[in-house]
């Protein structure tokens, strides 16, 4: 097999938006907006579930919000993560305090291969992995996954990075997620994500997205949103 590839740098896009309240200091929900092909699971599905978060907590009021909130979709999840973390990097430029990073990643169903080595779907949702840096919010975070039903999860407490200087390089005991950097940043991290077996494939399409999951997941989310305010 040949395959021509043209590798050139680009410019790679993040937005971001603040819901401001009685803090300094930012909770950071967050997502990553690129994907290959439609790329309905990765990443639309966290993309989707950042945003329900940001209108949760904007129908709070500025004075009910004890902290400040970020929320972003950033770019080049498929090139070593430049973006993300050229966005921690002006985060700390500019001296914005993010107190724990809360990164949400494809949200699909299960599939498997039959004999034939045909791709089908189950008919559960796919497993995900659920990174927590923060030991003060392990049990928090085990008790909302019970209360909000979130089946065929596993919950890795982890250790915070090594600092944002060594070379980027994945090892078995770090988060290998979306939140990688904000982690090696040294900032707290609840971070979940699914390893779905067509997110680089044109079936990754919305009919794969478990639409009833979307709830319960979000609401997850804004509870540890919640209870991070509290404790950290």
């Amino acid at each position: 097999m040949k395959v021509n590839t043209l590798y050139e740098y680009r410019d790679a896009f993040n937005i971001s938006g603040r819901l401001e309240g009685n803090s300094d200091d930012y909770v950071l929900v967050h997502s990553h907006h690129d994907a290959a092909f439609e790329g309905a699971v990765q990443d639309a599905s966290g993309i989707s579930e950042m945003l329900a978060v940001a209108k949760y907590f904007a129908n709070i009021p500025k004075e009910e919000r004890k902290r400040s909130m970020m929320f972003a979709a950033v770019d080049t999840h498929f090139t070593d993560y430049a973006a993300n973390e050229a966005f921690v990097r002006k985060r700390q430029a500019e001296g914005d305090k993010v107190i724990i990073d809360l990164a949400i990643e494809h949200i699909g169903k299960e599939t498997a291969f039959d004999d034939n080595y045909n791709l089908y779907e189950t008919g559960e949702v796919e497993p995900r992995l659920f990174y927590v840096s923060s030991p003060e919010l392990y049990d928090f975070v085990r008790e909302t996954i019970e209360a909000y039903n979130i089946t065929k999860s596993l919950i890795a407490l982890v250790p915070k990075g090594k600092g944002l200087d060594h070379e980027y390089e994945f090892h078995q005991d770090e988060v290998i997620s979306d939140a990688y950097y904000w982690n090696e940043s040294g900032v707290p991290v609840v971070s979940m994500v699914c390893g779905e077996q067509y997110l680089f494939h044109i079936s990754d399409r919305p009919d794969r997205i478990p639409v009833e999951e979307l709830k319960p997941v979000g609401m997850a989310f804004a509870e540890i949103a919640l209870e991070a305010m509290e404790v950290l």
